[in-house]
């Protein structure tokens, strides 16, 4: 009796350890494909809600969660009229041997408040604003969705957190555009 006592609380602990990366593993990573000029990212997020507002990316990023994300079973999420803070993340592949230039855009203006967390190698390396009540000009690319320009590294792995906060509507359609990237940049 004591013996399996033991094993289900090492088991238990285990679990609580290791959740973050198997509940990471759980839904599938975009992966860049050359030919491929983007991807609809809906079947690659999970999905963590904030119902007071005030979890930061530490608090998101920590295994304590771990076990509240939910994977995405739509290629379009439709979360309604959220009365909380919506947290979604997923992860960007680039198997291949040179940079990848990207645009991660958001297709859904009218979300107040936007944020995107940018983590490589374990650092955050970027953090974007976005939103319809943040000032057009803070945007990289003036557009009327949401674009957020990412430079992948080559043979990399990059996980991405956006945190959206709004009292409209949230659809989440996010994609990711490779061959618009040169003409949005440069008109």
């Amino acid at each position: 009796m004591k013996k399996r006592f033991i094993l289900q609380t090492v088991f238990l602990v285990l679990i609580l350890l290791f959740g973050a990366r198997i509940s990471m593993a759980a839904t599938p990573p975009v992966v860049l494909e050359d030919n491929k000029a983007s991807h609809a990212l809906g079947l690659h997020l999970d999905m963590l809600e904030d119902p007071a507002g005030t979890l930061s990316l530490e608090d998101v990023r920590s295994g304590s969660l771990a076990g509240q994300w939910t994977p995405s079973k739509t290629t379009l999420p439709n979360l309604g009229f959220p009365d909380a803070v919506q947290w979604i993340r997923f992860r960007l592949e680039n198997p291949l041997s040179a940079s990848r230039e990207m645009i991660l855009e958001f297709a859904h203006p009218i979300v107040d408040h936007i944020s995107l967390y940018v983590v490589r190698d374990n650092r955050t390396i970027q953090v974007k604003e976005g939103g319809d009540l943040v000032d057009f000009s803070v945007r990289d690319i003036a557009y009327r969705n949401m674009l957020f320009p990412l430079d992948l590294p080559p043979k990399s792995t990059t996980l991405c957190y956006m945190r959206f906060d709004t009292e409209s509507s949230l659809n989440i359609p996010l994609e990711n555009l490779r061959r618009a990237m040169r003409f949005l940049l440069t008109s």
